[in-house]
């Protein structure tokens, strides 16, 4: 939370109210309504993008918005269908920027393209490295 547990969740509310007032919507869609509330609980702070060293501001209507849309096309997998809203927070709430979320989406090998091995896609699809390109620790 930002602060004090009052004054995020009334910006959780606040977000949340904002959201079905743009996108009436959840009102009529169980899922649409789970997004929503896990979006307004996870936005009701900042979250930043890791990438960016935490410089870059993730847009949270827009998260709610990407997250919704690729439910309605069918491209996550079963559980996310499923699962609660306190759960969703860690969908929504990811540290990647959108494109990095397509990219990752788009570039998973098939054998770790499911519920039980994705969370092992990550030791192949980057290389891990202690220095970077130029030479720097990234442990600096």
């Amino acid at each position: 939370t930002s602060g004090d547990v009052a004054t995020s969740f009334k910006y959780a509310l606040d977000f949340l109210a904002k959201l079905v007032d743009q996108y009436p919507v959840i009102k009529e869609s169980p899922l649409k309504l789970r997004i929503a509330v896990a979006t307004a609980l996870t936005f009701e702070s900042e979250v930043t993008s890791l990438a960016s060293y935490h410089k870059n501001i993730i847009d949270g209507e827009a998260r709610y918005r990407t997250y919704s849309k690729w439910a309605e096309d069918k491209v996550l997998f079963d559980t996310f269908y499923e699962v609660t809203a306190w759960r969703l927070r860690y969908v929504v709430g990811s540290w990647q920027e959108t494109d990095e979320l397509i990219w990752a989406r788009e570039n998973t090998p098939e054998k770790y393209a499911s519920e039980d091995q994705i969370e092992n896609v990550a030791f192949e699809m980057v290389e891990y490295k202690t220095y970077n390109d130029d030479g720097i620790s990234i442990h600096d």
